[in-house]
C-alpha cells in the first residue's frame, strides 16, 4: 500500500516528509541505502517541487536533504506516472544508536499537490574506519 503525501502549499515553503527510526550501534558509522517507488503529476518544466530524501542522526528540524525536482517526465494526459528512485548516504549514528530515514517533498508554488510513495527499500551496511579494521 502506496503511502500518499499531500500538501496545500499556502506559503510558498511548504515540506511534508514521513520519517522512519532505526536503532543501530551507538557512535557507528553506516552505509545506507534508500530505494522506492515515487508517484508524479507534475509533467512540465516550471513550478516544479523538490524530492526530500535522507538519512540523519537526529530528527528533521531545518536543514533539508533535497534530492531533485517531481516531474515525471511525462506529458499531461498520463498522470501520475511511477519512477524509481534510489540514494546512497553515508551517516554516522548518535550516541544513543538512533538513525533516521526521511521521504518526502519541499515545494515553493502555492498550490495543492499529491504524491505517493510504495515499495521502499532500506539497507543498512556497517562502514569500517582504518582504526577499527580487523
Amino acid at each position: 500500500m502506496a503511502i500518499m503525501l499531500y500538501l496545500h502549499n499556502t506559503n510558498e515553503a511548504g515540506k511534508i516528509w514521513i520519517e522512519r527510526l532505526f536503532e543501530a550501534e551507538p557512535n557507528g558509522s553506516y552505509q545506507v541505502h534508500v530505494e522506492y517507488d515515487f508517484a508524479s503529476a507534475d509533467w512540465k518544466d516550471t513550478g516544479l517541487w523538490t524530492i526530500i530524501t535522507g538519512v540523519v542522526s537526529a530528527p528533521l528540524e531545518s536543514e533539508l536533504i533535497l534530492q531533485g525536482d517531481t516531474s515525471n517526465n511525462a506529458k499531461p494526459e498520463d498522470g501520475f506516472v511511477w519512477l524509481r528512485k534510489n540514494y546512497d548516504f553515508n551517516v554516522k549514528s548518535g550516541a544513543d544508536g538512533k538513525v533516521y530515514v526521511l521521504v518526502g517533498v519541499s515545494g515553493t508554488p502555492e498550490t495543492a499537490r499529491t504524491y505517493y510513495v510504495d515499495n521502499m527499500t532500506i539497507s543498512f551496511t556497517t562502514k569500517f574506519d582504518d582504526e577499527n579494521k580487523r
